[in-house]
């Protein structure tokens, strides 16, 4: 499956709904990035910016997603 969201876009990611939105680094490529507020993200692979926890991966690949594939 790939996502695709507009910026501001939310997200249900371990049961949490979070935001979901999109950025381009210094080198011209495309990332999601998933924003939470709770610290137990830090387990799940997420780093701490600014008193939020976020994840960015990179975009033009499939990812699996568990709430989708259930519906399937």
């Amino acid at each position: 499956m790939k996502i695709k969201a507009p910026s501001g876009s939310r997200i249900l990611f371990e049961e949490e709904d979070m935001f979901l939105t999109e950025y381009c680094d210094d080198n011209d490529i495309w990332f999601w990035k998933i924003i939470g507020e709770n610290p137990f993200l830090i387990e799940r692979g997420f780093k701490e910016q600014g008193g939020l926890y976020t994840l960015s991966f990179p975009q033009k690949r499939k990812y699996p997603y568990p709430a989708y594939e259930g519906r399937m």
